[in-house]
C-alpha cells in the first residue's frame, strides 16, 4: 500500500518528464514506465542512466554514522533554526499545491524536522515534503524511520518532481545544481541552502590538521547566474557538548573531514579529547526570477 504523503506528492517521471499516478504496484506515467514502491515506503527513480556509479552516496556506515550524531541531538538548534527559516519562507509561496523537496537529504532527520515544523503551522498543513538522495541506504533509514514525508532516491541534477511543483527546495551541506533547478522552478520560487561557516567543526579540524585553513562560505556566483537572486543570510553558531568520544569519530566518519584521513590516522586521532564543537552555519535564501 503506497502511503498517502507518497500519492499527494506531485512526481514526475525521472526518464520522461510525465507526472507518476499511482498504478497497481507503485507508480507509473503515461508511457508506461513503472516504479515500485518498497516495502519500507520510498519509490527508487534512479534509473541507470542517472547513475554515477553502482552504487553512488553515502554507504550504510556513513548513514550510521550520521543517524547516531543526530540522534544524539548535536544539531538540534541548527535544525530549530532552519525550520524557522523555511516556515517563515513557506508562508511566501503559492499555497494552491505547495511542495517542499529537501535535495539530497540523507538519512532524513532535517526532511522530518522541517515537516514536522510545516505541519505545526494551520496555515501550512497542506505542503508535502519529500526527501531526495542518491543513496539507497539513507533513503531506506528515512522512509523506515519517518512516515510524515515522501522519500524517493533520486538525482539532485534531475529531481523527480513536475516542472513548478518545488515551492521550496532545500539544500543542507550539499552539493546545489543551480541550472537544473532553475529550469525546474518558476518565478518566485526559493531555494534555501545550508553551509558550513568558517569556524564550522573547529576543534574537529585541529585534530586533524597540522594547519587549519580558515575558508569562507561559497560565493553565490552560480546562483546568480541560473537565475536566482539572493534575498536572505543567517549564521547561527552554537557549541554542542559531547559527552562521548564515539560520537566524535561519528562526525569525522559523515564529514569531507573524514576522506582526507587515513585509517591508520583515523584510528589513532585521541577523539576523547574533544567535550564540545563549534557549529558554524550559514543558511541562506534564494528565489527565482
Amino acid at each position: 500500500m503506497i502511503r498517502p504523503d507518497l500519492a499527494r506528492t506531485p512526481l514526475a517521471c525521472p526518464i520522461d518528464g510525465l507526472a507518476l499516478e499511482v498504478a497497481e504496484h507503485g507508480l507509473a506515467c503515461a508511457r508506461k514506465h513503472n516504479y515500485n514502491v518498497s516495502r519500507h515506503g520510498y519509490v527508487n527513480l534512479l534509473p541507470v542512466r542517472l547513475k554515477p556509479s553502482k552504487d553512488p552516496g553515502d554507504n550504510r556506515d556513513m548513514v550510521e554514522a550520521r543517524r547516531a550524531v543526530v540522534d544524539h541531538g548535536v544539531f538540534e538548534p541548527f535544525a530549530q533554526a532552519l525550520s524557522a527559516v523555511v516556515c517563515a519562507s513557506a508562508q511566501q509561496v503559492d499555497k494552491d499545491l505547495p511542495l517542499l523537496v529537501d535535495a539530497g537529504c540523507g538519512e532524513g532527520y532535517y526532511t522530518a524536522a522541517l515537516s514536522s515544523s510545516l505541519r505545526s503551522k494551520a496555515s501550512l498543513q497542506n505542503f508535502a515534503v519529500l526527501g531526495v538522495d542518491i543513496s539507497k541506504w539513507a533513503i531506506t533509514a528515512a522512509a523506515k524511520r519517518h512516515l510524515y514525508a515522501a522519500w524517493a532516491v533520486g538525482n539532485n541534477k534531475r529531481l523527480p518532481v513536475l516542472k513548478g511543483a518545488a515551492s521550496i527546495i532545500t539544500s543542507l551541506f550539499g552539493f546545489e545544481t543551480w541550472h537544473p533547478w532553475a529550469d525546474l522552478q518558476h518565478a518566485g520560487q526559493i531555494v534555501v541552502t545550508a553551509s558550513a561557516g568558517p569556524q564550522h567543526l573547529i576543534e574537529l579540524r585541529k585534530l586533524i590538521y597540522e594547519t587549519v585553513i580558515v575558508h569562507e562560505v561559497p560565493d553565490n556566483a552560480e546562483a546568480l547566474a541560473a537565475g536566482y537572486r539572493q534575498t536572505g543570510d543567517s549564521r547561527v553558531e552554537f557549541s554542542s557538548q559531547i559527552n562521548d568520544p564515539a560520537i566524535v569519530a561519528n562526525i569525522l566518519a559523515m564529514t569531507p573531514h573524514g576522506h582526507r584521513v587515513g585509517t591508520d590516522s583515523r584510528t589513532s586521532l585521541d577523539t576523547s579529547v574533544v567535550s564540545e564543537l563549534t557549529m558554524d552555519i550559514v543558511i541562506r535564501l534564494y528565489q527565482r526570477t
